[in-house]
């Protein structure tokens, strides 16, 4: 039986590994260089040393029938094994040294290109924080004019706020004042009318003309000037006032005295001044205002005003009226115009001033005269100063 089952179906002798296959001192037959295993109904195969035995003590008939154990092709193959495997391990010695020097040189590739992106990323950012400095400075700088402005804001409203405060306090202060001027307003009217009935009553109808006769120092010949006093409407009390000196003649050698760059002073003598207290016609009843201080005029000096009067050379209403922001609030009112001879008025300014006192003439111009006059052509120039009139002005002129 046991020459009955072959290794090969070939005496053709194959390498071990086609063949068969040595497991635990027993052959195996393989197939396409697989393990098979045996049949179960055949016998196991022999060993190699049983064989061995058989064949020296003559159990089998021939050699061919076993013909033998393949031993040597069995060692070329583990020398061509190890052969192969001492050089597979240099190739994969060379492999892995390939492989690492291969990794390095990816690893320092990647290392240099992530150094160069992250070089290109750092410009970015320092790019982008410069821009944001440059921003927030522009911003500081704008935040700076806007504090200085507020700043500047705050003082004025400050200032604002102190001047209406003062304000509310002038109106404190005043608001008595203004009280007790509400309750004159009526005594004022009072006067003002008793005023212009009296005017009537003594002096009749206006218009109302005063005649100045003047002596310039050195002069033989007189010289004059006209003036036309305000309505009974506007200025009842002042014309009462003053048609009253003029009746009693206290302006007779008077003199204009005082001639400063805005006012030429008229001022009474002693003696008048006295008979102006006695008839106390000194002063006007109240500092009554209609006119304005325009050049030419003639106003009361001084508060109560009298019993001088000046002339403006010039606009002085804003010194001499209402709006002159004295501390006492007084103001002087304005009376009468020039309407002839104003050309005498201008020749004071030629006369010679003192320094002590300062714009005193040294030579004061002499009042010889002042009368009432209710003709304007009674006046010396009155006719002629009537003819350049218009009709209507000459018609209310002439009318008694």
């Amino acid at each position: 039986m046991l020459m009955q089952r072959k290794s090969c179906s070939s005496p053709t002798v194959l390498p071990l590994a086609q063949c068969s296959e040595i497991s635990n001192g027993r052959l195996t037959p393989t197939v396409m260089g697989r393990a098979t295993s045996p049949p179960r109904s055949a016998s196991p195969p022999p060993s190699l040393g049983s064989a061995k035995r058989q064949l020296s003590s003559g159990s089998y008939s021939s050699y061919s029938s076993i013909q033998s154990v393949p031993t040597k092709p069995v060692v070329q193959t583990k020398r061509n094994s190890s052969s192969s495997t001492s050089s597979n391990n240099n190739n994969n010695s060379s492999s892995g040294m390939f492989g690492k020097l291969l990794a390095v040189m990816v690893m320092t590739i990647m290392f240099v290109s992530g150094c160069k992106i992250t070089q290109q990323k750092n410009d970015v950012l320092l790019k982008e924080l410069q821009d944001e400095q440059a921003t927030l400075i522009q911003a500081r700088n704008r935040l700076q004019h806007v504090v200085s402005e507020l700043r500047g804001s705050e003082h004025q409203l400050q200032g604002h706020l102190e001047s209406n405060k003062r304000r509310l306090q002038e109106y404190d202060d005043l608001e008595p004042q203004r009280l007790q001027g509400q309750m004159a307003i009526h005594q004022i009217k009072q006067i003002q009318n008793s005023a212009k009935q009296e005017v009537l009553q003594l002096f009749g109808e206006g218009p109302y003309y005063v005649e100045f006769t003047l002596n310039f120092p050195g002069q033989t010949e007189s010289k004059y000037f006209t003036v036309e006093l305000a309505s009974l409407d506007d200025m009842p009390a002042s014309v009462l006032t003053f048609l009253q000196q003029i009746h009693h003649k206290l302006w007779d050698n008077a003199s204009f005295a005082h001639n400063a760059p805005h006012v030429n002073m008229a001022r009474p003598v002693s003696t008048n001044i006295d008979t102006m207290v006695e008839h106390n016609i000194q002063h006007t009843p109240f500092a009554e205002y209609s006119m304005e201080h325009t050049p030419y005029t003639l106003g009361f000096a001084g508060y109560p005003a009298g019993p001088e009067f000046y002339i403006n050379k010039q606009d002085n209403t804003q010194t001499h009226g209402p709006n002159n922001h004295r501390e006492d609030g007084h103001y002087e009112p304005a009376f009468a115009t020039i309407i002839i001879g104003r050309d005498t008025i201008n020749d004071m300014d030629d006369l010679p001033l003192s320094e002590e006192p300062a714009y005193d003439i040294v030579n004061p111009v002499q009042i010889l005269s002042a009368r009432l006059e209710k003709d304007i052509k009674s006046v010396h120039g009155g006719q002629e100063w009537l003819e350049q009139q218009p009709q209507q002005q000459q018609d209310v002129a002439t009318t008694e």
